[in-house]
C-alpha cells in the first residue's frame, strides 16, 4: 500500500485519518490520497472535481488531462505543473505560484487566479474567458492563441509575454504592462466568419465533467449561448 504524505506536518503514513487528526480535516485526507493516487498511477480522465488543497507544494505535479472543476490550488507551490488539456473551470489559483508550468490547452473559464504567479509558464491554446488575472504576474509566458475574452488582467505584469493570435475580446487591461506592439499581435475582434468555427477535436475521448474540447482563442463555442 502507498504511504500518503501530509503537506502540513511532513508526515508519511497508510492513514493520515488516525496519524494527523490534531491537524488534518476528513475533506483533506481525500484530497491528499487522490493526489498519492495520481502521482502513482498517472491523471489521465481523473475526477478530481472539487478538490480543495490550498498552501500545499505541488511543485512538478503532473494533472495533465486531470478533471479539476472547481479546485482549490489557492496558494499552492505549483512551480513546474504539467496541468495541461485538464478541466479548470471555475478553479481556484489566487496568488499560486505556476513558475514553468505547462497549462496548455486547459478550458479554464471564470479561473480565479489574482495575485497568481505565472512566469515563464506556457499557456498555448488555453481557455481563460471571464478569468480573473487582476495583479497577476505573467512575465515571459506563452500565451499564444490564448482566449482571454472577457478575462479581468487589471495591473497584471504580461511583460515578454507572447500574444500572438489570442483573443483580448472585453478584457479589462487597465494598468496592465505589455511589450510594445505586442496587443497588435493578437486577435480582439475576430470576424462574423470566424466566430462561426466549429472546435477541432481533442484526438480522443473526454471525461464528462469537463467543457471539453476547449474552444479555440478566437471563437466563442459554449453550448449556453447557441
Amino acid at each position: 500500500m502507498k504511504r500518503t504524505r501530509c503537506t502540513l506536518c511532513d508526515k508519511q503514513s497508510l492513514h493520515l485519518r488516525d496519524a494527523c487528526a490534531d491537524h488534518i480535516e476528513d475533506s483533506d485526507v481525500w484530497a491528499l490520497e487522490a493526489l498519492a493516487d495520481v502521482r502513482a498511477n498517472g491523471s489521465h480522465d481523473k475526477n478530481l472535481t472539487g478538490l480543495s488543497i490550498p498552501d500545499a507544494d505541488l511543485s512538478g505535479i503532473n494533472l495533465e488531462f486531470a478533471v479539476l472543476v472547481g479546485a482549490n490550488f489557492s496558494g499552492c507551490n505549483l512551480q513546474g505543473a504539467n496541468i495541461s488539456r485538464s478541466g479548470l473551470t471555475d478553479a481556484d489559483f489566487t496568488n499560486a505560484d505556476l513558475t514553468g508550468a505547462t497549462l496548455q490547452m486547459i478550458n479554464a473559464r471564470r479561473l480565479k487566479a489574482a495575485g497568481a504567479t505565472l512566469d515563464m509558464a506556457k499557456l498555448n491554446g488555453a481557455t481563460l474567458a471571464d478569468a480573473n488575472l487582476d495583479h497577476a504576474s505573467m512575465i515571459d509566458a506563452e500565451l499564444v492563441g490564448v482566449n482571454l475574452r472577457g478575462a479581468n488582467l487589471t495591473s497584471a505584469d504580461l511583460t515578454g509575454a507572447t500574444l500572438l493570435r489570442a483573443s483580448l475580446h472585453g478584457a479589462d487591461l487597465t494598468n496592465a504592462q505589455i511589450a510594445p506592439g505586442e496587443a497588435e499581435r493578437a486577435n480582439p475582434n475576430p470576424s462574423p466568419a470566424e466566430e462561426k468555427k466549429s472546435p477541432p477535436g481533442s484526438g480522443g475521448t473526454p471525461p464528462s465533467q469537463m467543457d471539453w474540447p476547449p474552444p479555440p482563442a478566437d471563437t466563442d463555442t459554449d453550448p449556453s449561448n447557441q
